[in-house]
């Protein structure tokens, strides 16, 4: 019998397969899929997200008395609703952190982020926009103007709604109760308007130079 001689070297210089991809594909790559996978079954999305809404032309918050926001140009705004800020509140102060858009009404806007109360929920958290004469007068019921808000709504806000903060440092369901604050502002805004002689503490869209 003769042996091939090259069948005797089958193998040899050959490099071995390696074997290092298949223990990253264990403890990185799968791992990976199947929490992507959980993910998706409970959110509808792979991997977590996040929403970040805008302000438009925001300015910067230089600093707060205890009437007006003022700006780093050295122009103040009054808020519509709002006879004291809650300057020392640290949800309030939060709402200044990326700068604020003014409206041509006067109303002003900042950002609060909502984060997610419930496991099926994709978004980790959204930047959302919020009026903020409705979230200083939900975080300091006693700074709005009880010339324009009747003082049995102001008293109801008091006595009512939970402020509680949770741990990221926020009310819970901060822009429900924000929308809630709206409406109590617009009821009051047809009161003043059916009612002339109302005294109010501020003038809508009224911006102080």
């Amino acid at each position: 019998m003769i042996t091939d001689p090259e069948f005797s070297d089958i193998g040899k210089g050959k490099s071995k397969p390696r074997s290092g991809w298949r223990w990253v594909r264990w403890l990185l790559v799968y791992p990976l899929l199947g929490l992507a996978g959980c993910h998706m079954l409970m959110t509808g999305s792979p991997v977590p997200l996040w929403y970040s809404e805008r302000l438009d032309h925001p300015v910067v918050v230089k600093s707060l008395t205890d009437k007006t926001l003022v700006f780093a140009s050295g122009r103040s705004v009054a808020l519509p609703f709002i006879k004291r800020l809650p300057r020392n509140d640290p949800v309030f102060l939060k709402a200044l952190k990326h700068g604020v858009e003014v409206g041509q009404d006067g109303e002003v806007v900042g950002l609060s982020r909502d984060h997610r109360t419930c496991g099926n929920d994709p978004f980790i958290w959204r930047d959302r926009r919020i009026n903020l004469s409705d979230l200083a007068g939900f975080m300091d019921p006693d700074g709005i103007d009880n010339s324009i808000v009747l003082p049995d709504d102001i008293k109801d806000l008091k006595k009512n709604e939970s402020r509680s903060l949770d741990h990221h440092g926020l009310p819970f369901l901060l822009l429900n109760k924000a929308r809630k604050m709206r409406q109590i502002y617009d009821a009051a805004k047809a009161r003043v308007k059916e009612q002339p002689d109302v005294v109010r503490s501020f003038g809508w869209g009224q911006i102080d130079q």
